[in-house]
């Protein structure tokens, strides 16, 4: 497992962030290109709300399911740029033209997911599972499972902090509080509460064993 440690930091520059996170949510070349050109990134110009659901199993935190729901203006983007047969829906050539078109880049900044605990960050490696659709109300989802396979002697009974954030602030994430849940087994549980850091809210996660 200490494969996958690493304290999380980044020694990309402001204007390299920024890129990074146009690229990822902004399909169209000329609309990226004009944002930056105009330094768009100071502030949000994206808003994303975050569900999520956390998997255990009796030796780990194996993953988490992450659900993202764009805005309105953004997700008309995504739809006039991927949807090319105007069907309110994504099909699923246009679903893997949207991963490696959009989605793909978010691997450069750790899919603006934090999750750390003592003084260790995981690092993510890769992602399953990626799938795109268009909501009844014409928002944007993309959803995805992170995996992570963290041992339960590591972090039994300590916080695991899970932040989302675009350092470039292009992208400014919401938690959907009551869609952060737990999925566990009989032998363990976790709970949930939420913290603050300056502008930053986050989710603190509690694992613990049940009783025999």
């Amino acid at each position: 497992m200490n494969g996958n440690l690493a304290h999380l930091h980044t020694t990309e520059s402001p204007h390299a962030l920024r890129s990074s996170a146009m690229r990822y949510i902004v399909p169209s070349v000329l609309t990226a290109l004009c944002l930056l050109a105009t330094g768009a990134g100071a502030h949000p110009h994206m808003f994303i709300d975050v569900r999520a659901k956390f998997m255990l199993t009796d030796t780990s935190l194996s993953g988490v399911h992450l659900y993202w729901d764009f805005d309105e203006m953004n997700s008309a983007v995504f739809i006039e740029e991927f949807d090319r047969n105007r069907n309110n829906r994504f099909e699923s050539d246009e679903i893997t033209a949207i991963e490696q078109g959009a989605f793909a880049a978010a691997a450069a900044s750790n899919y603006f997911t934090a999750i750390t605990w003592d003084t260790k960050g995981l690092k993510i490696r890769t992602v399953d599972r990626f799938s795109a659709g268009i909501r009844p109300n014409k928002q944007v989802r993309y959803s995805f499972f992170i995996p992570c396979t963290i041992l339960l002697d590591d972090i039994i009974d300590k916080d695991i902090t899970v932040s989302f954030e675009d350092p470039s602030m292009f992208v400014a994430f919401t938690l959907v509080k009551d869609m952060i849940q737990v999925g566990g087994t009989d032998r363990v549980s976790g709970t949930i509460r939420f913290g603050k850091a300056d502008y930053l809210e986050h989710v603190i996660l509690t694992i613990s064993r049940s009783e025999p």
